[in-house]
């Protein structure tokens, strides 16, 4: 059972050209994780609560198992208490499985999800990430099911031109009409959709099953630079379809989550920047008319 039981991953799946065609409900394609530990507004579950009511808001997730895995400090303290009290209810009023992590950490606990998820395709969602807009999720599964070089797309908390930090690398994505996507050099654990194939036959590899010094490694250093050293290697084309990595979203969009924790980043100060930039542009192509 979820909060006190460890799976271990599983058996790698079939190879694409092998697996049996996925379902037509989303429930059956899609299975939707959440990492969670104790932030400093805790025991108030206000960030937790945004994220849920943001994704479930914007996209068409109903009936979808929602696993939230908890790195639980599991000090003894009264607030740490509390807080673990009010998780495991905000679970159960939205349906979510819980599973308590003690000394976990991000890449410990997603190893675990991966055994534990039995759909085809997972969606990722950080705990401080809220979706801003719509999102066809149905739509964008049926790309993943059509064109088996996407195997993870990415909603991106900068515009999708920033070129900010790792996202360094963009380009628009022309063999996809349904829906628009950007090649990107980013690969990053925030709000993404994966395709569960990829990490069992090759991605797992990568990251491997050690437990990093600190709960916030081991995971995303691990396959940025992985990916990253292949575009170095083979050219940013060639690597791109080797991995299989998108932006959600055409190359001038704007960022598709948030971070809801109020904090003042990056993302935001580059997003109110490009607004006031286009803004005066705007203003001086009409005064100069």
């Amino acid at each position: 059972m979820p909060d006190n039981h460890f799976q271990a991953v599983g058996e790698p799946r079939l190879p694409l050209a092998e697996q049996p065609k996925a379902a037509t409900a989303i429930k059956d394609r899609l299975t939707i994780v959440t990492t969670y530990y104790q932030i400093p507004s805790a025991p108030r579950m206000t960030v937790l609560r945004k994220t849920i009511e943001g994704l479930r808001k914007n996209l068409d997730v109903a009936g979808c198992r929602h696993l939230v895995y908890y790195h639980d400090p599991a000090d003894g303290t009264p607030r740490t208490r509390q807080h673990l009290e009010n998780l495991r209810k905000l679970c159960d009023h939205y349906g979510l499985e819980l599973y308590v992590r003690p000394d976990s950490g991000i890449k410990v606990n997603l190893i675990e999800a991966i055994g534990e998820v039995k759909t085809p395709y997972m969606l990722f969602l950080e705990y401080d990430l809220e979706y801003r807009r719509k999102i066809d999720i149905a739509k964008l599964l049926g790309v993943f099911d059509k064109y088996n070089y996407v195997n993870y797309v990415h909603f991106n908390t900068f515009m999708n031109n920033s070129l900010y930090q790792w996202g360094h690398l963009v380009q628009t994505e022309d063999r996809i009409p349904e829906v628009p996507l950007t090649r990107t050099s980013c690969w990053s654990n925030q709000a993404h959709v994966v395709r569960m194939s990829k990490w069992h036959d090759e991605w797992l590899d990568i990251i491997g099953t050690d437990k990093p010094a600190k709960p916030v490694l081991g995971l995303e250093n691990r396959m940025y630079w992985d990916y990253n050293r292949d575009i170095f290697t083979i050219g940013f084309d060639e690597a791109v379809d080797k991995w299989g990595v998108y932006y959600y979203g055409a190359i001038d969009d704007g960022r598709t989550v948030r971070h809801n924790d109020g904090a003042l980043n990056s993302g935001t100060v580059l997003e109110y920047l490009n607004k006031a930039s286009r803004r005066l542009s705007k203003a001086v192509r009409k005064f100069g008319r």
